[in-house]
């Protein structure tokens, strides 16, 4: 009688124990996974925020860049006012791919949109929209930025997303 009375507090405890430890090591496996995607996030936003000031703010690298030459892209003639030509030639030559390399977010995706204040999308030229890249319904991860620039001697405001 008491070896048994032994075996069942032995059994029990043991139960216990275990599910103790299954249910901190999901917890603790959730933290980590949360923890990685907390990264991963942290670093699309910077980068996002980094090619949004870049875009808006330089001219580039040649500064009379364009689809053959280019090394830094920049759409600015000067800070915060964008160039026209740099603005067509980015929207209508350079590839999604080149783009993304030149930034250094190879392994990430991007929109881009210009519209003036009134929300107008701007055309670059007859019937061409001042947008580039398709986004997707349900990204992973998505980091919308807006920034208000001068377009055409116009307030103007740009949206660029970057998503994985």
């Amino acid at each position: 009688m008491k070896s048994q009375a032994w075996s069942m507090d032995f059994v029990s405890s043991v139960v216990i124990f275990v599910t103790a430890i299954v249910i901190l090591s999901l917890a603790v496996s959730y933290v980590v996974s949360q923890n990685v995607q907390q990264k991963e996030i942290n670093r699309i936003e910077e980068l996002a925020l980094s090619i949004s000031d870049a875009l808006i703010r330089t001219q580039g690298y040649p500064e009379d860049w364009n689809e053959t030459n280019v090394i830094n892209i920049g759409l600015a003639s000067e800070e915060n006012i964008l160039n026209e030509s740099k603005v067509r030639i980015f929207i209508e030559n350079l590839s999604d791919d080149v783009i993304m390399h030149r930034f250094g977010a190879g392994d990430c995706k991007f929109y881009f949109e210009l519209r003036d204040i009134n929300g107008e999308i701007f055309e670059i030229e007859s019937g061409v929209n001042a947008t580039k890249g398709e986004y997707p319904n349900s990204p992973e991860i998505s980091i919308p930025v807006e920034r208000f620039v001068l377009y055409r001697n116009r307030p103007s405001k740009i949206l660029f997303i970057l998503w994985k």
